[in-house]
């Protein structure tokens, strides 16, 4: 399994290091998007692909994958918590 660190901004102000894990899940991807990046995500995003022996579209993919997931965590909040 391999771990890398992503700054994920929740709330306006708060910041904390998210840790991803790269699965076997997204692989085989079938929808196509043109995005744009910033220059300083584009050369983390080189970095991390470089580092870890992944594709870019993989990297990216992963990075979403792991917003997504602590996105729904956030909405759900805690087990037992009424939101």
């Amino acid at each position: 399994m391999v771990i890398i660190m992503a700054m994920h901004k929740s709330n306006r102000n708060r910041r904390y290091a998210m840790a991803m894990h790269f699965d076997k899940e997204l692989i085989n991807p079938n929808i196509s998007r043109t995005i744009r990046f910033t220059p300083i995500l584009y050369e983390w995003l080189e970095e991390v692909k470089e580092r870890e022996g992944i594709s870019f579209n993989h990297a990216v993919l992963q990075c979403i994958k792991n917003c997504m997931e602590e996105d729904r965590k956030d909405r759900t909040g805690p087990v037992g918590s009424k939101g």
